[in-house]
């Protein structure tokens, strides 16, 4: 059986009355039996009355409406009546206390409608409610408890409303009412009444639990939002949900609080953060700036260093001008390190201290060190002549150019001869004091040792070919292979050989031994002897010596008076020609003696004046007075023009001229020195004191060209080498004939063919535009078949435009198109044909863009160059008159500088200034020259007779006058700065970094740590 629920009496008021008492206790009875159930609340809140009907079990179980009140709102009751008449079990509304009842239309929606004016009786208990109540307890109809009430009442007037169709409605009781059934309880519904039983127990303990037990913020808001549905409630129950709301009310004000707290501190902290921050920014900032300051300073200081130091020591000085650019390039730097380059300075790669304590400089004897043929290496050796040392140790220090001892190899046995390969750099042959040879390698690994003397050797050569070895011990001397096989035996000698070296050719060898006497062999065949010293080959046939007279041998009794007179300078030299033993020249007091060549030979007189010899005549030839000593460098097989020369006078002033004109000069800083000379591949040249050895880097920055087509030969071939820094071009635009250009590979295959007054390559290679008869086209042309030789490119026009045209371009970038129309209008392009941008400008307008195509520059070609007068900006279409109060006429170029750091400039080149202008308009810098190039590092500008060189921030740092010099340009891979004169073309090294690259390219020499603080000391 289905459940059914009682009717619902529903009692509301603004306030509590007496009604609420009266009408409780009149359906005492009814409620306890379940006939009925009273609802009474205190709503002053209509939308909440109105909520409350809006509950379907509420609406449907509704029987009385019973409203107290002291209401003139006619509206309220309107509307109320209005919502009451969608209930379906309601059978009665009464409107108890008011002043006007409603209207009989209004009255008549609801069955029976009851208007009560207010109570005229005193007495709290009398009335209406109590009388109309007590009687349907009574089970008595609402038309017989009004009657009953009306009845009490007389002095209160009250008017009933009945509806006619609902008649029989007066006739209802408690127990006669329709009965609802009970639907099914939804989950909805379980969960409010599981809710409800939490809210009881809560209630019941809530005031003997310590915590207070209360309404978590969950249930709070379930408690909101079923409250119509939980009541009624108990007061207590109704006490704990104030405490429970109340309490969390109270947390969150201190969870606001909180969160203000904290919301308020962690902006104080942002605040003094940013502050802090700001702070150390400054902080970095002035530290930077400090910092960019002190290197500036320590870059200047350095580079008045170097300035001060040029004339003592030019490498030292150079390289501390390099600190000082690394450190921070400063233009006082720059240009002292371009002043310092451009001069034509000599630099050593190493300059290594000799412990030789019986060197003499006028004699090959006793010399303790051998240098590499590549001059590379170093070695020299070092014995321990301790007396009473039975373990002394002798040693063999192999170092690099640059002084660092690579190896350290002991021996046993004290060394006396040192010697490297003629061809193999890295090779070398050491002489013991028991007669031992051992060939060995820089790193100490011995490859052939033998035992091929009895007594010390005293001495050892290396043929040409380094196929022989002879080496000399007492008066005997052998030839043998560097596999070891002994090939001849030299005896015959009456002293100890000294000395012993192969003709040019291999063939002969003289020996010269300490009794003056110098005998030429052919293997063991003695060919010929004379008496003399100091001899060495001028050829395959000549041999130039010191010569004694008959008289003076005479007189050489014993050893002591020998030595003194192999040691004199005064007495004559002579040139032996060893094939008919006579002599073919005298030389008086010659300082120094050098071949040349099978025809000639050089001679430095007694009066430092050197000339040139001929064997076979008397012509001499004067070269060059003040000369204390000479070298040259006759070039490999490969290259004979690479030819050098050094000179060096008796004030020690060294230069060497190279084959090309040029030269390079530096200060010697001690004399007397050995005979000079240049390494085998001519990279050095070698000079020797009695306390250091140095390898001075023959090589120049400078190359000149006396015939033009060779220099920009050598330009073409080096920027063939560097092409992986130029972009290379799959495709060319040549002129063929007539208006006929055509598109080639680089093979100057035809790949397209285009008939038009002008033809333009687009930079990327993609696009060709055109200008014919006044209209210009866009074509593209797809380079599939590229390397295809026979197939045409296929073309696909991209726009053409019809008005007439003037003149075209494409944009640097290649982005869009300019064009100038007849009626001088600037139209800008993009490359699908869509016209941008307009603008009118001045008649014979030519146009410039930047790199990235965001500026534009206009000039207008007037008689004698162009005028620059205004630039565009394309982002935002701005443009700016140029500044031209200081006009410059015959202006040939103008464009925008590339993009270093920010804006790039819009720089104008006149013959002999070129302007710097900002993108509004200003001139912001000048320099002197024209024909301005931006290089790697460096600006560089011309005029007749002077070049000039700035840095990217447009300040100048060098300043070279050159006669004759027509104008100054940069090689194509920006490494060379190339000047042009009228006859001859000469190439520099350029760029700061440029220079410090090719000061570690020649390996020249590195300050060290130590001397670096040294100098700065001074």
């Amino acid at each position: 059986m289905k459940q059914t629920y009682s009717p619902i009496i529903f009692l509301t008021s603004a306030t509590e009355t007496s009604a609420f008492l009266a009408v409780d206790v009149a359906l005492s009875t009814p409620q306890r039996t379940g006939m009925c159930e009273l609802i009474m609340t205190s709503e002053n809140i209509f939308s909440e009355v109105f909520q409350r009907l809006d509950e379907k079990e509420f609406s449907d179980r509704l029987f009385i409406f019973h409203w107290v009140g002291d209401s003139n709102d006619s509206t309220f009751i309107e509307q109320l009546i209005r919502r009451l008449s969608m209930m379906p079990n309601l059978a009665c509304l009464i409107l108890e206390d008011i002043k006007v009842p409603p209207s009989a239309t209004i009255a008549h929606l609801l069955p029976i409608t009851i208007a009560v004016s207010k109570n005229q009786d005193k007495e709290d208990d009398n009335i209406f409610s109590s009388h109309f109540y007590e009687q349907l307890a009574q089970n008595n109809s609402i038309k017989e408890a009004y009657n009953y009430a009306s009845r009490k009442l007389p002095n209160t007037p009250s008017t009933l409303f009945v509806k006619p169709s609902e008649e029989h409605t007066l006739d209802f009781t408690l127990l006669e009412t329709k009965k609802v059934e009970a639907a099914p309880k939804t989950p909805e519904q379980q969960k409010i009444e599981r809710f409800k039983k939490i809210i009881a127990q809560k209630a019941r303990f809530s005031a003997y639990s310590k915590p207070e037990l209360l309404l978590s913020k969950e249930e709070t808001k379930l408690f909101e939002e079923y409250k119509f549905e939980l009541a009624p409630l108990s007061d207590i129950e109704n006490q704990l949900y104030i405490r429970s709301l109340k309490k969390i009310n109270q947390k969150k004000r201190q969870q606001r609080y909180l969160y203000r707290a904290i919301f308020f501190l962690t902006f104080f902290l942002v605040l003094a953060g940013l502050g802090f921050w700001a702070q150390y920014q400054e902080y970095e900032r002035q530290d930077e700036a400090h910092k960019t300051q002190t290197r500036q300073q320590q870059a200047n200081f350095l580079t008045y260093l170097g300035d001060n130091m040029q004339k003592e020591n030019a490498t030292k000085a150079i390289r501390l001008i390099e600190k000082a650019v690394r450190e921070y390039p400063t233009h006082l730097a720059q240009g002292s390190l371009y002043s310092h380059f451009y001069s034509p300075n000599l630099y050593y790669s190493a300059q290594i201290p000799i412990k030789n304590e019986n060197q003499d400089l006028k004699s090959n004897e006793n010399i303790n060190y051998a240098v590499s043929s590549d001059a590379q290496w170093l070695a020299y050796f070092e014995n321990d002549n301790k007396k009473g040392n039975h373990k002394r140790k002798n040693a063999i220090f192999i170092s690099s150019l640059q002084g660092d001892v690579i190896k350290k190899i002991e021996k046993e046995v004290e060394i006396e001869k040192i010697i490297f390969s003629n061809n193999v750099p890295y090779r070398l042959a050491v002489g013991f004091a028991n007669g031992k040879v051992e060939i060995l390698d820089v790193y100490g690994k011995s490859l052939l040792e033998m035992q091929v003397h009895n007594d010390t050797i005293s001495g050892l050569s290396f043929s040409k070919d380094d196929t022989k070895i002879i080496s000399a011990a007492d008066t005997t001397a052998l030839i043998w292979t560097t596999a070891g096989e002994v090939l001849d035996t030299i005896s015959g000698n009456r002293s100890k050989i000294l000395r012993m070296q192969f003709s040019p050719n291999q063939r002969t060898l003289f020996t010269e031994a300490k009794d003056s006497v110098i005998a030429v062999w052919e293997g063991s065949n003695l060919l010929s002897t004379f008496e003399g010293t100091k001899a060495k080959w001028l050829s395959d046939k000549y041999l130039v010596l010191k010569q004694y007279s008959k008289d003076e041998n005479q007189k050489k009794k014993n050893r002591r008076q020998t030595e003194s007179l192999v040691n004199s300078d005064s007495l004559k030299w002579v040139v032996w020609d060893v094939s008919t033993n006579e002599i073919k020249k005298e030389l008086q007091n010659p300082k120094q003696v050098l071949s040349q060549d099978s025809a000639s030979f050089w001679v430095i007189d007694e009066k430092n004046i050197l000339k040139r010899y001929y064997f076979e005549s008397d012509s001499i030839t004067l070269w060059q007075r003040n000369v204390a000593y000479f070298a040259m460098y006759k070039g490999s097989n490969l290259i004979k023009t690479n030819k050098k020369w050094v000179i060096i006078s008796e004030d020690g002033l060294c230069t060497i001229r190279f084959a090309d004109g040029s030269q390079s000069t530096t200060k010697l800083e001690s004399l007397p020195i050995k005979t000079p000379y240049f390494t085998q591949d001519g990279s050095y040249l070698v000079i020797q004191t009695l306390e250091d050895i140095t390898f001075w880097r023959a090589a120049s920055p400078q190359m000149r060209f006396n015939d033009k087509l060779q220099g920009e030969k050598w330009l073409a071939q080096n920027a063939a080498i560097n092409q992986n820094k130029i972009k290379s071009r799959d495709v060319q635009l040549i002129y063929y004939s007539g208006n006929i250009y055509r598109l080639t590979d680089q093979k100057e295959n035809a790949k397209a063919e285009f008939a038009a007054d002008k033809v333009f390559l687009h930079p990327s290679q993609d696009y060709v535009l055109t200008i014919k008869n006044a209209v210009i086209s866009l074509d593209k042309f797809d380079k599939t078949n590229l390397a295809e030789k026979d197939k045409p490119f296929r073309i696909t026009n991209a726009f053409t435009k019809k008005p007439n045209y003037t003149n075209a371009g494409f944009s640097k970038k290649g982005s869009f198109v300019w064009a100038v129309t007849q009626n001088n209008e600037l139209q800008l392009i993009d490359l699908k044909g869509n016209v941008f941008h307009t603008q009118k400008v001045k008649p014979n307008t030519e146009t410039t863009s930047s790199f990235d195509d965001r500026y534009l520059a206009l000039a207008q070609k007037v008689t004698g160059g162009l005028k620059p007068y205004k630039i565009l900006h394309l982002d935002t279409k701005q443009s700016y008159e140029l500044d031209t109060r200081l006009e410059r006429s015959n202006i040939s170029s103008f464009f925008f500088s590339p993009s270093q750091q920010g804006q790039p400039y819009l720089v104008s080149a006149s013959g002999s200034w070129t302007d710097f202008w900002d993108l509004k308009g200003r001139r912001m810098k000048a320099l002197k020259g024209g024909n301005p190039i931006y290089g790697k590092e460096m600006i560089l500008t011309s005029s007749y007779g002077n070049f000039y060189i700035a840095t990217l921030d447009v300040n100048k740092v060098y300043h070279q006058k050159m006669e004759n010099l027509q104008k100054a340009t940069l090689s194509p891979d920006k490494n060379y700065i190339v000047l042009h004169f009228s006859d001859s073309l000469q190439i520099w090294k350029t760029s700061p970094f440029g220079i410090i690259q090719w000061l570690e390219e020649n390996k020249i020499y590195q300050l060290s740590t130590q001397e670096q603080k040294q100098l700065l000391l001074r």
